[in-house]
């Protein structure tokens, strides 16, 4: 029951904004190949609205000798995740909208469980 979704303009000038930041290891498919959904209004009981199943969302940080000795200093939230891109670590959010472009969730979704973008 999901059906395809035409992002407007400014929908897609968002999300290309949002993967520019992208670290440079993580690779972005094509535009042609991306496949965004949105889940039907209307749904049936195999598919709960447009998806059936869960799928995580995912952010991990790799304790390195650098992260190591940075949390023996007890530091901010913003210096964790300033070292997290240093390392070319993806954060929550970023995992989301590579999972939108796959097709494997949509906008609302991403945006329910980890919050709107950062401005």
């Amino acid at each position: 029951c999901r059906v395809a979704a035409i992002l407007t303009d400014e929908e897609q000038k968002k999300l290309e904004q949002e993967l520019s930041k992208l670290p440079a290891g993580i690779s972005v498919p094509l535009k042609e190949k991306w496949t965004i959904f949105k889940s039907s209004d209307k749904g049936c009981p195999s598919c709960n609205h447009g998806y059936k199943g869960r799928i995580g969302v995912y952010e991990i940080i790799l304790i390195d000798s650098q992260m190591e000795g940075m949390i023996m200093k007890e530091p901010s939230e913003f210096e964790i995740k300033k070292e997290a891109v240093r390392q070319g670590q993806i954060n929550i959010r970023q995992d989301g909208l590579l999972k939108i472009l796959a097709g494997v969730t949509d906008f609302s979704e991403v945006n329910r469980t980890v919050g709107e973008p950062e401005d």
